[in-house]
């Protein structure tokens, strides 16, 4: 029995093939001056001269998803418009060159897109990808990551939040209502956050909605583009989108990636578990090759500097592949630096990503290795305004174990004093952005959409003119000490 390739081969050696795709079929248009007769007929001779039978030519076309147009040139049919992204579409017509320009997809997007990818599961993929994006939103960026793991979705466990809603997941893309990514993390030390869409929201109600789009997006993979236009009016408030990928070949990963083009970041151990994979990891380099690369994890109990030497070879054939996606000459070793080892987290084994302080400088360093091949290194961090009263101050809120008691719900404390510039005001303001207390009486400088009364505002003008300023005083702190 011959392989696919054999057979296309063979039909392009013998006969002028034309191809296109039409999802799910791949059409080739087989034609020369002497292929005459009904179809029986010319497959008959199709078949003699590739040295195999009538049936052994129909069940290559069958199990191949081919359909062929037979003739003369003047007298085969049209082929069909090409329509629909697949996996057995990229592999026909990588045939036509060897390494193609970076995909033109169906949507731009108006923010950076990075895809990450892994034929395998265990490769660190998602790991990265919210270590990454927690590094970001400490630098000041606004981050969207979006899980597109149909199978086995994790991102939202990994993050430490939950959708409760089809609105706060993927699932909102196959509906009328707008997406509404949650808060998966906000920093300390700058403005930056990290939004997640998650494939599907939390408990069994939504099994069925979660198995109906993964079943439906597998018989109609054009559906996806149709997804990733309504996600585009959201990606005007966010600065990157970082994409989780389903492992293997997986129908919704070259959709995706035409639909919203980006770098790929693939990865892969080596551990010669990636081998069948080869024309994947080119294919995807090739449509994203701006930025491509590729990352592997290392074990807890070897050394970056072993894992480099003694892995290096089993490497090297996908660096290659890399500098063809790229188009740059020098081949492995031009895009050496564009290899990432990645030492394992083990404080996975409980299920969250640990705090970005909790990462050891050998586990942050190919963080920001991956910002600087992604272009993604910029720091976003607006410089510290300073106001009177502190209400505004962009400066970093310094979490001491004290404040973190004070920032903890039900916490017991009432009452916060201090002498004036002590941080009182910046302390508010940290409390009611992260909904541990409400404000009450602030000053006029103090954000509107936190909520509060002015100092100056005319409400209080009764208790300036009778003098009793003191006593609103007293009634407020009363007031507090009894809620």
């Amino acid at each position: 029995m011959i392989s696919g390739w054999d057979f296309i081969r063979g039909l392009k050696r013998h006969y002028s093939v034309t191809q296109s795709f039409r999802y799910p079929y791949s059409y080739l248009r087989v034609t020369r001056s002497d292929l005459v007769g009904d179809t029986e007929t010319m497959e008959e001779q199709i078949a003699a001269e590739l040295h195999i039978s009538r049936l052994e030519l129909q069940e290559l076309c069958d199990r191949l998803d081919i359909r062929l147009i037979t003739g003369r040139a003047e007298e085969a049919e049209k082929l069909p418009s090409s329509d629909g992204q697949s996996w057995l579409r990229e592999l026909m017509e990588e045939e036509e060159a060897t390494a193609r320009p970076a995909a033109v997809g169906s949507s731009v997007a108006p923010c950076p897109v990075v895809h990450f990818y892994g034929y395998k599961g265990g490769q660190g993929r998602s790991t990265v990808l919210n270590v990454l994006a927690r590094v970001l939103a400490d630098a000041g960026w606004k981050v969207l990551a979006l899980d597109l793991d149909a199978e086995a979705p994790s991102l939202d466990v990994l993050a430490g939040c939950r959708a409760s809603a089809l609105e706060n997941s993927v699932l909102s893309l196959r509906t009328t209502t707008p997406p509404v990514p949650l808060l998966a993390y906000r920093s300390d030390r700058s403005d930056g956050q990290v939004d997640l869409l998650p494939f599907r929201p939390d408990g069994d109600l939504f099994d069925l909605d979660a198995a109906a789009l993964a079943q439906e997006t597998s018989r109609f993979p054009n559906i996806l583009e149709r997804m990733a236009r309504r996600l585009l009016p959201v990606l005007v408030d966010y600065h990157v989108l970082l994409v989780d990928h389903r492992t293997g070949l997986a129908h919704t990963v070259i959709p995706w990636l035409h639909a919203l083009p980006g770098p790929v970041v693939a990865f892969a151990r080596a551990d010669g578990q990636w081998r069948h994979a080869k024309a994947a990891f080119r294919l995807l380099w090739q449509m994203g090759a701006q930025g491509g690369l590729l990352v592997s994890a290392v074990p807890a109990d070897w050394s970056d500097e072993r894992f480099e030497s003694e892995k290096l070879a089993e490497v090297l054939p996908l660096l290659e592949e890399l500098a063809i996606a790229k188009q740059v000459e020098g081949g492995a070793d031009a895009v050496r630096d564009h290899w990432l080892i990645w030492p394992y987290l083990h404080a996975l084994a409980f299920g969250e990503i640990p705090p970005i302080e909790e990462l050891s400088h050998r586990q942050l360093r190919p963080i920001q290795d991956l910002r600087r091949l992604l272009s993604l290194a910029k720091d976003r961090r607006k410089a510290p305004v300073l106001h009177p009263s502190g209400a505004q101050d962009d400066g970093d809120f310094v979490q001491t174990q004290a404040l973190t008691r004070l920032t903890t719900p039900n916490n017991g404390i009432l009452l916060v004093m201090g002498r004036k510039g002590t941080g009182k005001t910046r302390l508010l303001r940290e409390l009611v952005k992260r909904q541990v207390g409400e404000a009450l009486l602030v000053p006029e400088d103090f954000p509107e959409n936190l909520g509060g009364v002015q100092d100056r505002d005319p409400v209080l003008d009764p208790y300036r003119k009778s003098g009793e300023e003191e006593q609103f005083w007293w009634t407020l702190l009363a007031a507090g000490l009894r809620d």
